[in-house]
């Protein structure tokens, strides 16, 4: 290349060296470091408004991006082998997702420092999954941020965490297949949120956790097939909460299990907590606590060990307790506590092991019903103050029954 009228500068472009044209042998422990793998790259960007894209397929991965701002964008794809993926990004309005295909996957996704408006998304295909999403606001309010896990097979475990003035976000999981496991927290949050898991298949456990949420606040839980145990809890919460479980066991090696519990505490209005079950050795409790008016709560089983517990505590207002169960070793207990207005329980029992028992204590407008089918029947309903009514219904085998009231 010419330069006006004179020779060429002495100056070699940067992609030319000496020893004739030849790059330099680096020693060990001099001279600039080794180049990294290009299949394991780190990406740091600032500012906003960047887009980091990496792509990986096949054996050793490993990838981390890092970005500061607002609007950026990142996106992690793996093939098979031994996947790893970070991604940090603190700010407002940032999308992340990273998809895993096979092997020993772990994917971790962080959105920290007034998370808002942000996603975050993880796609785990296949062998030895671990997955963790956080959100966290803590300079600002985290709003409308949505979280989700997708893992299909094998060892899973998801964990995703939406902290501090959360509102309208929502955090998703669903495993697949083998030896689920999933927790979700929501934490300081405000109105609207929703937490949902999904599980098929095998060894499956699920647990959500509202803490000192307001109104409007939903939890789902559905489980299918095997050694399910979920568990909700809704914590110094306001007026319009949901919480709902659904479990459907088959049978693994001659087990199959379902348990259920769901807690609803300092709770105001409209609150409702439900739980269905079917097959194999059914518990479930639910609990609500301190609560106001229109809160409602029912248990559904149907099959095999069947045991059911509803509390409702120091309520006010016209509350609801119901429970339905179907075959074998059936226990329904109820008790509401420190009650005043409608008042609620009710008890549905068909075939083998059937008891009841009712409480209404202190009340006001109380009633209680109970039916019975089939063998081993007892019923105990007691009630203490103003209104009663007491409806029970035997029909087959050891019967029973007892009813004391009192005003």
């Amino acid at each position: 290349m010419s330069f006006g009228q004179g020779k060429s500068p002495e100056k070699r472009p940067e992609h030319s060296y000496g020893n004739n044209g030849k790059k330099p042998v680096e020693t060990p422990g001099k001279g600039k470091p080794a180049e990294k793998d290009p299949k394991t790259p780190d990406v740091i960007a600032t500012l906003g408004g960047n887009t980091s894209t990496v792509q990986q397929e096949g054996v050793g991965h490993r990838a981390t991006v890092n970005q500061n701002g607002t609007s950026n964008s990142a996106a992690v794809t793996q093939g098979g082998g031994l996947n790893v993926a970070n991604i940090n990004q603190v700010g407002k309005s940032n999308t992340a997702e990273a998809t895993q295909q096979g092997w020993s996957n772990i994917a971790n996704i962080k959105q920290n420092e007034g998370a808002e408006n942000n996603t975050a998304e993880l796609n785990q295909k296949g062998n030895l999954n671990t997955a963790s999403q956080t959100q966290q606001g803590r300079t600002g309010i985290a709003a409308h941020n949505q979280t989700k896990i997708d893992q299909d097979g094998y060892l899973n475990t998801a964990t995703q965490t939406q902290q501090y003035e959360s509102k309208h976000s929502t955090a998703y999981i669903s495993q697949t297949g083998t030896a689920n496991k999933a927790a979700q927290l929501q934490e300081n949050i405000y109105t609207t949120n929703e937490a949902s898991i999904l599980q098929e298949g095998y060894l499956n456990k699920a647990e959500q956790t509202q803490i000192q949420v307001t109104g409007s606040n939903k939890g789902y839980i559905a489980q299918n097939g095997t050694l399910n145990v979920a568990s909700q809890t809704q914590s110094g919460i306001y007026a319009q909460n949901e919480a709902s479980i659904t479990q459907q066991s088959s049978i693994l090696f001659g087990v199959g299990v379902n348990t259920a519990s769901q807690r609803q505490a300092m709770i105001t209005g409209n609150n409702i907590a439900t739980i269905q079950q079917a097959g194999a050795y059914n518990d479930a409790v639910q609990l609500q606590e301190f609560i106001s008016a229109t809160n409602s709560a029912a248990i559904e089983q149907k099959g095999v060990g069947n045991i059911a517990s509803q509390n409702q505590k120091e309520i006010t207002g016209p509350n609801q307790a119901l429970i339905y169960q179907e075959g074998l070793r059936n226990s329904a207990i109820q008790t509401q506590q420190g009650i005043a207005g409608n008042s609620l329980a009710s008890i549905t029992q068909y075939g083998i092991g059937n008891e009841g028992i009712q409480s209404q204590l202190s009340g006001s407008d109380l009633t209680a019903k109970l039916t019975q089918r089939g063998t081993g029947n007892e019923a105990i309903q007691y009630q203490t103050g103003i209104g009663h009514i007491s409806t029970v219904t035997q029909t087959g085998n050891y019967n029973k029954a007892t009813v004391i009231q009192s005003n």
